[in-house]
């Protein structure tokens, strides 16, 4: 199929469509610019005439002679007409697609809806953002774009407003400082309602029509803030993607139970009711098969649930006080862990059992039993005697044993040892090694 041919069948299908609406009798015409006399008045060929009649339009839209465009006729009255937006080029127009010279709204909408206010929005805006030049267009749902106060609106204010952005020029929205000027994206972004908060969160009454806040220095934001545009889901000019939720669950084809990849705080509370969250959360990094992200469910709770990775402590003093509401990891303390949940009961934390677990000191359990971990230390010998120290403050007299020792003689020769008498101090260990040792590597691990 050659181009004019996939042209002409798109237009003969845009001819029936029109037809079947009942928008092709006495209402829409098409027409042609001829001349633009100022912001919200054209001079229009309608029809393929060759007089040019003058006809108000839509002042959010830049048109220029030659522009296609559609004219509409009010209640069928050629006397009453209006240009709202411009139409594709077809064989009888030079020239590039229509979105290189809109800047304003296209909305899709009920009959009875009013444009700028419509469920479904196509903006195109431009300008300075962080002080690097912006050109965008965005998709819009319950959402719009005000062009006289150039800020984001929510239509309904209770429900979510969702906006995919795609940018011609510019950077990620809040990257400017990070010296890449065009790191173009296609990003998805959310804007919370009123019924995203409990009715007596203090955030729910500061939901209001402004997608975006005033900031403590006056400035007005509208990206990665509570009341603002947040991630959904980035990809940039690289290829390099970003989401913003808790991760990825995987399906498999089908394959049940679901598999997630996910990084979030553990929310499946507490058997103690009287426990506040300090005492048993923590954030996670790592794999979940057959767990919601949070670990609060399960996909089928009659089966197993899994997660496997990093859990570490949660920073509840990262604002510099108390803050129960923290989403900071420390990064200390942190462990590897092959955690299960059994079939059958609540997701609370006490019901979670480690099967494995390493720390950030080498230490590993099985099931809560310690794997020993073989250590060698020096030993200072003086006659018949050793001694030697602990290699640091994780170990103690407490959780110490020998496992070995390798003795080196005056002429070289070593000689191993299976047992030893020993005395274990605050600091180490000593006891009898015999005759003629002139060394030791004493092998020592934990229990």
């Amino acid at each position: 199929m050659t181009n004019e041919d996939f042209i002409k069948a798109v237009r003969q299908i845009v001819n029936i469509e029109l037809k079947e609406n009942n928008l092709a009798i006495g209402h829409w015409h098409l027409g042609t610019v001829t001349r633009v006399k100022n912001k919200t008045l054209l001079s229009i060929s309608i029809n393929g005439s060759a007089t040019s009649q003058d006809v108000p339009c839509n002042p959010d839209v830049n048109f220029i002679k030659g522009d296609l465009v559609y004219v509409v006729y009010v209640n069928g009255d050629s006397k009453n007409k209006f240009v709202p937006y411009k139409r594709f080029a077809d064989e009888n127009y030079t020239g590039n697609s229509i979105a290189n010279q809109v800047l304003g709204n296209l909305s899709l909408n009920h009959k009875e809806e009013s444009g700028l206010t419509a469920p479904y929005n196509f903006t195109v805006i431009q300008g300075t953002r962080g002080g690097v030049q912006y050109s965008e267009l965005w998709i819009l749902v319950n959402a719009y774009y005000d062009y006289k106060t150039k800020r984001f609106k929510r239509k309904n204010v209770n429900n979510y407003s969702f906006g995919w952005q795609f940018q011609g020029m510019g950077t990620y929205p809040g990257e400017e400082n990070f010296g890449d000027y065009s790191n173009q994206g296609v990003n998805l972004w959310k804007a919370n309602g009123k019924s995203a908060y409990g009715i007596n969160d203090p955030a729910r009454d500061m939901t209001n029509e402004d997608i975006g806040a005033v900031q403590s220095d006056g400035s007005w934001r509208e990206f990665g803030i509570m009341l603002g545009w947040n991630n959904v889901f980035m990809c940039d000019s690289y290829g390099g993607m970003t989401i913003g939720g808790a991760g990825f669950e995987i399906d498999g084809n089908g394959t049940s139970p679901f598999k997630r990849v996910s990084l979030n705080k553990f929310n499946g509370g507490s058997v103690d009711s009287s426990k506040e969250y300090e005492q048993y959360g923590y954030a996670y990094n790592g794999n979940l098969w057959n767990a919601y992200h949070g670990m609060y469910g399960s996909d089928q709770n009659n089966r197993n649930s899994f997660f496997w990775g990093l859990v570490c402590p949660i920073d509840f003093y990262d604002q510099g006080y108390h803050n129960p509401y923290s989403n900071q990891a420390t990064m200390d303390d942190v462990k590897f862990v092959l955690r299960m949940k059994p079939k059958n009961v609540g997701h609370q934390v006490e019901n979670w059992k480690d099967i494995m677990s390493l720390d950030m000191d080498g230490n590993m359990k099985l099931k809560e039993r310690t794997v020993s971990a073989t250590l060698v230390a020096n030993a200072t010998v003086n006659g018949t005697d050793f001694n030697f120290n602990y290699p640091d403050s994780t170990w103690n007299k407490s959780n110490t044993f020998i496992a070995g020792v390798i003795g080196i003689q005056s002429n070289g020769s070593l000689k191993q040892f299976g047992a030893i008498n020993a005395t274990f101090t605050d600091f180490g260990a000593y006891g009898y090694l015999g005759e003629g040792f002139v060394s030791a590597k004493i092998l020592i691990s934990k229990y």
